[in-house]
Parts: C-alpha cells; structure tokens; sequence
C-alpha cells in the first residue's frame, strides 16, 4: 500500500464507468482515501466484467463450439428443431433466485458456488440462442462488439437475473449485456465463465465416452470425485490457449486410465 505522506504529490486515473472517460483526482491525505473507497466497488465491477477484452472473440468461439458439438449430441439436426433455448434459460433464471434466496421471512444465506453453476448454466441457453444461421466466427464477433458498445449496468444478483429474464421473455433473445451484468453480480468474469463453461462440457464428454450411459464409468477414482479432478488439472492448464478443452480431455483421460489400470492391477 502506498504510504500516506506519499499520496500528497500522487494523480491516480479511475475508470468511473463503462465507456466513460477516465477521471483524474488530484490527491489529499484526505482525499485519496475518500476517492479510494468511493470508487473501490465501481472499479472491481468494471475490472470483473471487461477483463481481458482481446481474448474474448477467441473464448467465445471455442464456447459456441463446444455448444453446437453438445447441442448435435442431442439432436444431430438441433438448429431446425426450433427447440425453446429462451424458456429454459428464463427458468434457469428462476432457479439461481432460490439459490441466492429472496424469502424476507426466513433466515437466507446464498449459496453462491451454486449460484454461479447457474449463471454457467444460463450461459449454456444463451448460446444455443444466437446460433441463426451465421458462423460461429461472426456471432462471436458480434458478441464482443455488442460488449464493447453497450452499457453493462451494475446490479444486485436479483436485479440482474431478473432483468435478463425480463429480456429474453420479451424478446425470446438473448442479450449479452444484460448476461455480463449478471455475471460481474455473480463475483465472475470472463475467465472464470469460460473455465467453468469449457470445464462442464468437457466432463459431460468425457463422462459419456467412458461408459457414464452404460453404467460402467467410475465417477469417483483416486478417493475423489471427477468433477475435483477437473479442477485440479484445468488450473495447471493454460485457458487462454486454443487448445484447452482438448488438452483438459487428455489430461482427464490420462489421469483416468492411469486410476483404471492401478485398480484393476
């Protein structure tokens, strides 16, 4: 932390808001620690919700991929299908408010691992939504344009869950802005989201090319569960590569393998 009588002579610059132009503040002793508290949450939301903006055409390409691979899984013909993507992400909706809670008459503490397995899972509607006919290349550069133009309000978790549900039940499309709102509500970003995104859908992968419909894969080896596994080996990884979900997949396979083999042995 810089000393006090160092902030004397100091000018900070602090994003105020999205879009907006940085404001300068000459600094006190007073009044770098007034500006510093008033302008800590503001900053921590502009930083969640816009961090590393380059990666962002590139995550989300890899994410409408998985997407599209996982919605063929269900239906090899998914986009004509006219399947209600909007419906179920409004319901999903509905389930992160009882895991946040919002019951004033009782004692409610939000369960906020749970919470963001929802906002991950909302993600997972929201995407199979854009897909209209366009390449996943220009949906996703559409994706980051409307970030970088749009407005990205800051709101409570209920707030920002219930205005995008609001959105996508008037419009029966799928607003990334009012998702990002919801996302930095969450204490999430756009690392976080896409580690969790590409973590789950490389699981679910997994788990059904090694018997999970059959009955014959081991959800928990080595005195853990897979999902802990996952975790584990996705930190050691580089997410920023083009190559992460696949290096994850080998990286479970090989740990998995390696298990079978010791206690078949």
């Amino acid at each position: 932390m810089v000393a006090l009588a160092q902030l004397v002579e100091l000018r900070i610059v602090i994003p105020a808001v999205v879009g907006s132009s940085p404001i300068r503040h000459p600094i006190s002793p007073v009044e770098s620690f007034k500006e510093s508290f008033k302008f800590h949450h503001r900053f921590h939301f502009h930083f969640c919700a816009y961090s590393a903006m380059s990666d962002y055409p590139k995550q989300f390409k890899s994410m409408l991929q998985l997407q599209d691979s996982m919605n063929t899984k269900v239906h090899p013909e998914w986009q004509q299908q006219g399947f209600a993507f909007y419906r179920a992400l409004w319901l999903e909706c509905g389930e992160l408010v009882e895991h946040y809670g919002y019951k004033w008459w009782k004692k409610q503490t939000p369960d906020m691992p749970q919470v963001q397995l929802e906002v991950v899972d909302i993600w997972h509607f929201g995407l199979s939504m854009l897909f209209d006919g366009r390449t996943v290349d220009a949906i996703a550069a559409a994706l980051t344009t409307e970030l970088q133009q749009g407005k990205v309000d800051q709101l409570s978790v209920l707030d920002a869950t219930e205005a995008l549900a609001e959105e996508t039940l008037a419009t029966r499309k799928f607003s990334i802005v009012k998702f990002w709102a919801l996302l930095a509500a969450a204490d999430m970003n756009a690392d976080t989201l896409y580690r969790s995104y590409v973590g789950k859908n490389v699981l679910n992968f997994f788990r059904q090319d090694h018997g999970y419909k059959e009955g014959s894969y081991l959800k928990q080896w080595q005195g853990r569960e897979d999902n802990e596994h996952l975790v584990e080996l996705g930190e050691k990884l580089d997410g920023s590569s083009d190559s992460y979900a696949q290096d994850l997949y080998a990286a479970l396979t090989a740990r998995y393998s390696a298990a079978r083999a010791a206690a078949a042995s």
